[in-house]
């Protein structure tokens, strides 16, 4: 069994920075797709809002 050195571990912070970094990614690019799917205004902005506050768990604007 090979061991593992320091370097070769993800430290949780990391681990949950990369976490954090992945959903902004994410939404990103839900919001493109959102935005080259159709042409209703109003559609665009709901779907726009809603993405990040879904994504990243936030409750109120």
């Amino acid at each position: 069994m090979q061991s593992l050195n320091k370097s070769d571990v993800i430290e949780q912070k990391d681990f949950d920075q990369l976490k954090i970094r992945y959903l902004e990614l994410m939404s990103l690019f839900e919001i493109n797709k959102i935005l080259n799917s159709t042409l209703d205004l109003r559609s665009i902005l709901d779907n726009v809002l809603l993405t990040p506050m879904g994504r990243l768990m936030i409750s109120k604007g």
